[in-house]
């Protein structure tokens, strides 16, 4: 069963990857393992950029989470991040470490998703 934007527990719209890659699972395979990848390691400078207040740091890695979630289909994953990317100085602080503990949580289930669905591939 392919999972449908319009289900609020969806994670991720496959359909998205599906017309990007134009059918080459290879390619899809590549793309997901790429975004997971990077958006691990991203989350881990962002949590360091929150702990440090580098609001700098902290608006350019969700920035680029916000992209890498729009480009694989992720259906909240990438607005959490761009509500981080929102934050100013006065809001880094609780706001961000909420923000920051979603982004973890939708993290979780996008990797859950994708997991999921390569091995159907």
């Amino acid at each position: 069963m392919t999972e449908q934007a319009g289900d609020s527990a969806v994670a991720v719209d496959f359909s998205r990857i599906q017309e990007t890659s134009c059918g080459d699972t290879e390619f899809e395979q590549e793309l997901f393992q790429l975004f997971l990848d990077d958006s691990t390691a991203r989350i881990d400078v962002l949590r360091s950029a929150l702990e440090s207040r580098d609001l700098d740091r902290l608006q350019l890695e969700a920035h680029t989470l916000k992209g890498a979630g729009v480009n694989v289909g992720t259906l909240k994953f990438h607005e959490i991040a761009a509500d981080l990317e929102q934050l100013d100085g006065d809001s880094v602080g609780d706001r961000g470490v909420a923000l920051f503990s979603d982004l973890e949580a939708e993290h979780a289930r996008v990797r859950s998703a994708i997991t999921s669905y390569l091995a159907t591939l």
